[in-house]
């Protein structure tokens, strides 16, 4: 597991035209430091330097002792690296985190992603996701349709779903979703028939 200093810029980062001066000061002091621990890489991104060991000797107590001692940091951490999915961030903080925990009474969990690319926003990333649960009736069966704006599929399922309440004993629900677009734009029908009563106000996520 690769573990990393990550340090936030204080208010340089609005010192407007000088911005780009004030930057190289500053990385100019942090490898002048981490030159003196160590063999490390220093490099910065969306208002962040991140002090990485290029070797698995290096002194990372004494690089976050000297990095707090660097004028314009507001905010010094150190992290462990995992790939961008879900799966490897869980996995590497349940390794990395647990000796920081020892005695802790309380945790907080704040998520931010800065890789707009990443599938799940800031939030997402605080929770665990799992499956819709199936709140239906047990013996509930569902099914959605797909069809084109004037294509006659709405209206047939109307009829399906009507023939099926009017000469059998189950329970019938229909809900139907339409484009914006009336013609050739996408439809979806919700169908849900049972031998017990109904009460699922809302789409089929889970269909048979």
């Amino acid at each position: 597991m690769k573990e990393v200093i990550l340090c936030k810029y204080g208010e340089i980062i609005l010192k407007g035209a000088n911005k780009s001066q004030f930057e190289s000061l500053l990385l100019r002091e942090v490898r002048r430091r981490a030159a003196h621990v160590g063999q490390f890489e220093v490099t910065y991104a969306q208002s962040t330097v991140c002090i990485a060991p290029l070797t698995d000797m290096e002194d990372m107590e004494e690089m976050f002792r000297q990095a707090k001692h660097v004028f314009g940091f507001v905010g010094i951490t150190r992290a462990a690296v995992a790939e961008k999915t879900v799966e490897d961030i869980c996995r590497v903080a349940a390794e990395y985190l647990p000796p920081y925990l020892a005695g802790a009474r309380k945790l907080r969990v704040e998520a931010k992603r800065s890789d707009k690319r990443f599938p799940l926003k800031s939030p997402g990333l605080s929770l665990e996701e799992k499956p819709a649960p199936d709140t239906a009736a047990e013996g509930t069966i569902a099914c959605k349709f797909w069809g084109l704006g004037g294509d006659g599929t709405v209206g047939a399922n109307k009829n399906s779903i009507k023939i099926i309440g009017d000469h059998t004993d189950k329970f019938i629900q229909a809900y139907f979703q339409y484009d914006s677009k009336k013609t050739s734009g996408i439809t979806i029908s919700h169908l849900r028939f049972g031998d017990k009563p109904i009460k699922s106000p809302y789409y089929i996520n889970k269909a048979n």
